[in-house]
């Protein structure tokens, strides 16, 4: 017996040595791509305090980044970049951060450097950022060395071209950008652009893999109305169905900054990729490693040392031992910290106007009359144990009316909704409707509208939950005013509201669909069409019971007790 399992090991061994070189051996390209990099020369010099929360982060501001330490980063991504197993790196957009002309040509430099020393070559094509005080003509001149010069065709109208990058593939690299404003600008005309190069792609037998900086689909619940311009594709501009025709099965984009991968179906059953790569001085530092061959592997990375020497004076000594000794936790304190302040900001009346953006006179009022009970609850503790003389907790008003706040780590709301946020920036959320996490989110925030809403009259009551019923693009067959009464009656109604039109939109944010944004393993160039490919018995059935658990325990999970 011991000999016929040594046998099989063997066997197992042998084919799996078997399997690693086919695999090696059908890897065609493999690229780097980094996004978002936001070269700042003004911050890597000088320390502004920024906040008043922190005394040993007082530097980090409202950003979600972490600006003072961006050249370091990319110091230190340029040197594992160097090394790695690619044959290219791309750089979809936002290389700097004020986009002046000497930002862009110090930040060229450094790619020249990185070139000559790692002997690979750099692509890459505009975000919003580079252009704030930089033309077209001047970036192309300006980063002549990659990808402009050696370009196969260029658009004249923007920053965008076409370059080889082996044999078999060819990159398509998409300027998405209207100089000096945040929405993209793509046009018909640059539509069309890339449609002839699609089709010159096909007639010199290449593989299409296409770049730009805006995101070429919605990446995350209400993505195109929190980035308004954000989100190329619409029904006026069809841009991933003609990027499907050219050929590009995948786009590498950025500009969100989070960490997400999507996928496109065509009229014809073409399927498109969108790989959004999160900012690189963001949470984690992530990049992304690329190999196309029979299968697409997408690999994600980051960047986990940095040399502290050349952050500039000013950051505390505390700050810099945890950067010295564990820099990922480092990003993780600096970044939670930074969207924290952002997001006080934004639940403050004056803040959310701005973002709201409302001609409706009646609501901006009951904004200014509610907007600082808003950010208050937002701030309290979670849990009874944790209430401070000045104020109660989330748990003491969810127990009003008869339900409870599931245990877990999270000070506030605030924290929960920055753990959650940040789960998603970094691909890696996981937090279904059942987990505790999400639980107490959405009785969290029942309690936050409840406390809220407590002073305001029946008509103002019903008036804001049928404009967050709005936001959600739900209906919801209710007549809130009808829930206008007690405060019981109030959260009754504020509980149909959170369970039947945020939740969902809720679950779509903090759980991955396929394909995973992290790291993947999907279709190469020359398989089937999506629509082609047909579950078996068993992964339907192995679907089904899959959706039947999760659908019984979430139904148990939101039970009182």
């Amino acid at each position: 017996m011991k000999k016929v399992i040594s046998v099989l090991l063997t066997l197992i061994m042998v084919f799996g040595m078997f399997a690693v070189t086919a695999s090696a051996e059908s890897a065609e390209l493999t690229i780097t791509v980094a996004n978002d990099l936001h070269y700042n020369l003004k911050a890597s010099t000088t320390v502004t305090k920024r906040n008043n929360i922190s005394e040993d982060f007082s530097h980090i501001g409202s950003s979600g980044r972490m600006v003072n330490e961006s050249v370091a980063i990319i110091k230190a991504f340029l040197e594992k970049a160097a090394t790695n197993e690619s044959d290219v790196v791309i750089l979809p957009g936002d290389l700097t951060e004020l986009g002046t002309i000497e930002e862009n040509m110090i930040f060229a430099a450094l790619l020249r450097e990185f070139e000559a020393t790692a002997k690979k070559q750099v692509y890459v094509v505009p975000g919003n950022h580079d252009l704030y005080k930089t033309t077209v003509d001047e970036f192309r001149t300006i980063y002549a060395e990659f990808g402009y010069a050696e370009a196969l065709a260029k658009d004249t109208l923007s920053a965008s071209y076409t370059v080889d990058l082996n044999d078999d593939y060819r990159l398509l690299a998409i300027d998405s950008c209207d100089p000096g404003e945040s929405p993209h600008g793509m046009t018909t005309e640059r539509i069309q652009w890339i449609a002839e190069q699609g089709e010159k792609a096909k007639e010199d037998g290449k593989k299409l893999v296409a770049m730009m900086h805006h995101n070429l689909l919605e990446h995350f619940v209400l993505g195109t109305k929190i980035h308004s311009g954000a989100i190329v594709n619409s029904e006026e501009l069809p841009l991933a169905d003609a990027l499907a025709k050219a050929g590009a099965k995948y786009i590498f984009t950025g500009h969100t900054h989070d960490h997400d991968i999507k996928s496109y179906t065509a009229e014809d059953g073409t399927v498109i990729y969108d790989a959004v790569t999160a900012t690189l001085d963001g949470y984690m530092c992530p990049y992304r490693v690329v190999t196309f061959g029979d299968e697409v592997k997408i690999e994600t990375r980051s960047v986990d040392a940095i040399d502290t020497s050349i952050l500039p004076e000013g950051i505390s000594e505390n700050a810099l031992a945890l950067a010295e000794s564990n820099f990922l936790e480092y990003t993780k304190q600096t970044t939670n910290l930074s969207c924290e302040i952002l997001f006080n900001s934004y639940t403050k009346p004056a803040t959310l106007k701005k973002l709201l953006k409302l001609e409706d006179e009646e609501m901006n009022a009951i904004i200014d009359k509610v907007g600082g009970k808003l950010n208050e609850a937002l701030n309290m503790p979670l849990e009874k144990e944790d209430e401070t003389e000045a104020g109660k907790s989330i748990e003491s008003i969810v127990a009003k009316y008869d339900t409870i706040i599931p245990d877990t780590d999270y000070k506030s709301m605030i924290d929960l909704a920055v753990a959650l946020y940040q789960a998603h920036n970094i691909g890696d959320e996981n937090f279904p409707a059942y987990s505790d996490e999400v639980i107490a989110l959405t009785r969290g925030l029942a309690a936050v509208l409840s406390y809220s809403l407590e002073d305001v009259t029946a008509e103002e009551y019903a008036k804001v939950l049928s404009f967050l019923t709005s936001l959600t693009g739900v209906t919801i067959p209710v007549d809130f005013l009808t829930y206008a009464g007690d405060g019981l009656k109030r959260f009754e109604g504020i509980e149909i509201l959170v369970t039947t039109a945020i939740l969902p939109l809720i679950v779509e944010f903090t759980v991955d669909d396929a394909p995973a944004d992290k790291d993947a393993t999907l279709p190469g160039y020359d398989e089937l069409k999506e629509e082609e490919k047909e579950l078996s018995f068993w992964e339907k059935l192995v679907a089904f019971f899959e959706m039947l658990f999760t659908t019984v325990r979430t139904l148990f999970a939101f039970l009182p007790f």
